[in-house]
């Protein structure tokens, strides 16, 4: 495990934590509710594109506040949410195949 290190050799940055394989980047709050800020996903997104263009083995990153985990990949898309304590709608659903085609 690494604290407060570049995202690959070279790079500017820090990754919070990192993992063999996971970065982890912490925040006191994510967003607002369900919708984190686009900042902060951008930011792990960009950790994400240097770690595997610098060899990195990153597979995954997570941002969170505690309260509220987003996993990302490289090369993943847009975020989109669920909530998790209660099922989707139909509506929802219908969104979701949507947002994959």
């Amino acid at each position: 495990m690494q604290q407060e290190a570049p995202p690959a050799p070279g790079e500017s940055g820090r990754v919070d934590l990192r993992t063999r394989d996971v970065i982890f980047e912490f925040k006191r709050s994510i967003g607002d509710g369900l919708n984190p800020h686009a900042d902060y996903v951008t930011q792990l997104d960009d950790y994400l594109v240097s770690a595997v263009a610098g060899g990195q083995p990153q597979r995954f990153g997570i941002l969170t506040d505690g309260k509220y985990w987003v996993l990302r990949w490289p090369g993943m898309g847009a975020v989109s949410w669920l909530a998790t304590h209660k099922p989707p709608t139909q509506k929802a659903i219908s969104r979701i195949r949507i947002s994959r085609q």
